[in-house]
């Protein structure tokens, strides 16, 4: 159980945010980061299919990750993984339908630059009791550094902690232990 959450750089709702990507980017950055990321996955990849191939080879996604040519055809390839159409799969993974059952102080930061999702997918307009939406105009997706010549951090660490911590506080304070 935990007493509160951080995320950062969420999509929110797949669908949406894979619309964003493919307005974001051009097809060279759309492979490149498909590259990137079946480089990455790619031994998840074959540990998923070892598993699959046994009970539910339809399951199997190899060959179609071995093809991928754009990070905007991966969603096709993760529905197949759960056995679901894509439409299936896209309403599943939209967060904003659900926002309002989260039951714990939950901090989700994002920024209008992010080159991946934009603000276009930020629910600016869903405000629940346990949501603190962040948003910053600046910062990229997760990876963007902040200060001069010299890196400080990143620019989701500060506001993170400081949630966090409050958290943390009001846990000890209560004789609680913040998980």
């Amino acid at each position: 159980k935990l007493d509160c959450c951080v995320s950062i750089g969420c999509h929110y709702d797949n669908k949406e945010a894979m619309k964003e990507l493919r307005t974001n980017t051009y097809r060279a950055y759309d492979s490149i980061i498909a590259q990137g990321f079946t480089a990455w996955a790619i031994d998840y990849y074959r540990l998923f299919d070892s598993i699959a191939a046994k009970k539910y080879p339809e399951r199997v996604i190899g060959e179609a990750v071995a093809n991928l040519k754009l990070v905007t055809q991966a969603p096709f390839i993760w529905a197949k993984a759960a056995r679901m159409t894509l439409d299936q799969y896209e309403a599943k993974c939209n967060v904003t339908s659900i926002l309002h059952k989260i039951k714990i102080p939950f901090f989700f930061f994002s920024t209008r630059d992010d080159p991946f999702f934009g603000e276009k997918v930020i629910p600016i307009g869903h405000c629940h009791d346990n949501i603190l939406l962040g948003v910053l105009k600046q910062g990229g997706h997760c990876c963007n550094i902040e200060g001069g010549l010299l890196p400080t951090g990143c620019w989701w660490t500060k506001p993170s902690m400081v949630f966090l911590d409050h958290f943390m506080k009001e846990a000890t304070a209560n004789d609680g232990i913040c998980n």
